[in-house]
């Protein structure tokens, strides 16, 4: 399991201790994803968008079949990082027998106007180094999805 040892905080001091770093991490964090006060408000777009020709709107709003889900499913690399669940891609393409109709049910409802259940949207954020890391800035996060929210993603964007 990779672990966060030791930082380098803002004031160029090391820390070594746990819940100092922990702290530090979620002061980073907060500060870089929440708006602040002069960043809000309504803004104006004043620009033409382009027409959409009736044969692609009705590519758009058509209604979704089993097969494109589990096509969706299908390309979705095997063994990537897993969700807040822990379960792969693979799980669900291996136990597609099981596990398909109930997938796209959950799928196609969200597509029918439904909503999201909220344990589909519990993801993740783990912290990736791209460099030999001393700033908590240096840190990039990356957002862990359940199987069942990358199909829905996937889905939007073929």
């Amino acid at each position: 399991m990779n672990e966060i040892k030791a930082l380098k905080r803002s004031n160029g001091k090391w820390c070594y201790n746990e819940e100092t770093l922990r702290t530090e991490a979620i002061l980073c964090f907060q500060n870089l994803y929440t708006l602040e006060a002069h960043a809000s408000g309504l803004f104006s777009v004043q620009m033409k968008f382009p027409f959409i020709e009736t044969s692609l709107l009705n590519c758009i709003v058509r209604n979704l079949t089993s097969k494109e889900v589990r096509d969706a499913l299908l390309e979705m690399a095997p063994l990537k990082a897993s969700g807040a669940d822990g379960l792969h891609a693979q799980f669900y393409q291996s136990q597609w027998s099981i596990l398909g109709e109930s997938l796209v049910s959950i799928v196609l409802k969200v597509f029918e106007g439904g909503s999201v259940d909220p344990f589909l949207n519990r993801t993740l954020i783990m912290l990736i180094s791209k460099v030999r890391s001393e700033l908590i800035s240096q840190f990039r996060s990356i957002s862990l999805c359940t199987v069942p929210y990358k199909v829905l993603s996937k889905m939007l964007v073929n």
